[in-house]
C-alpha cells in the first residue's frame, strides 16, 4: 500500500506544468546566469519541456485525458523495488556491478510500485504493472517516476540547501559569484 496517494488528471497536470514553465522563465529572466537558482531553473524547465509535457501529451491522446492514481513508496515497497533491481542486475548479460546499474533498469519497478490505478493497467499484480510500464514511452515514465518520487519524499523543509549555504558564505566573504574578483 502506497502513502500520500493522489489522483492526477493528465490535462490538469499539463496545465500545472505549463504554469510552472512560466514561473521558471521568470526566475531565469531575473537571475544572474552564473547563480545556482538560474541553473536549477533552466534544468527543471528543460526536463519539463523535453520529457514531462511530451509524455503527458501522449498519455492524454492515448487515454482520452484520463487520470492515474499514484502514491509514494513506503520503506517496505522501496526495499522490494531495490531487491528486484538487484535481481534484475544479476540477470544482465555482460553487466559489470562496479559500473553501477544499467541506466533505466529501476524505472519500471519504481513506477509499478507507485501506481495504484491507471488506464494502461490490466491488473494489480506487481509483475503485470512492470510489464505495462515497460511498454510506455520513456517521456511518460520519466514524468511518472518523478511524481512518485515526489510523493515518496518527506515534505518538510530541512533548512538551507548546500548550494544556498555556499552562495551565502561567498556573499558574506565578499566573493559573490556575480561580481568579478578583484586582484
Amino acid at each position: 500500500m502506497t502513502r500520500n496517494e493522489t489522483r492526477i488528471d493528465f490535462a490538469e497536470e499539463r496545465d500545472r506544468l505549463d504554469a510552472k514553465l512560466d514561473e521558471l522563465a521568470e526566475v531565469v529572466a531575473e537571475t544572474d546566469e552564473e547563480s545556482v537558482e538560474h541553473e536549477e531553473a533552466v534544468m527543471e524547465a528543460n526536463q519539463i519541456e523535453s520529457q514531462f509535457l511530451p509524455g503527458l501529451h501522449w498519455a492524454s491522446e492515448e487515454f482520452d485525458d484520463s487520470t492515474v492514481r499514484i502514491g509514494g513508496l513506503t520503506t517496505g515497497e522501496r526495499g522490494r523495488v531495490l531487491d528486484r533491481v538487484r535481481a534484475a542486475q544479476r540477470q544482465q548479460v555482460g553487466f559489470d556491478p562496479a559500473e553501477g546499474p544499467p541506466e533505466g533498469l529501476a524505472t519500471p519497478f519504481w513506477c509499478a510500485a507507485g501506481i495504484e490505478e491507471a488506464p494502461f493497467l490490466d491488473g494489480h499484480e506487481f509483475e503485470t504493472k512492470v510489464r505495462a510500464v515497460r511498454s510506455l514511452p520513456p517521456q511518460f515514465t520519466a514524468w511518472l517516476e518523478h511524481r512518485i518520487d515526489d510523493l515518496t519524499t518527506l515534505d518538510h523543509d530541512t533548512g538551507n540547501s548546500f548550494a544556498a549555504r555556499v552562495e551565502a558564505k561567498k556573499r558574506r566573504s565578499g566573493r559573490d559569484s556575480s561580481t568579478p574578483e578583484q586582484s
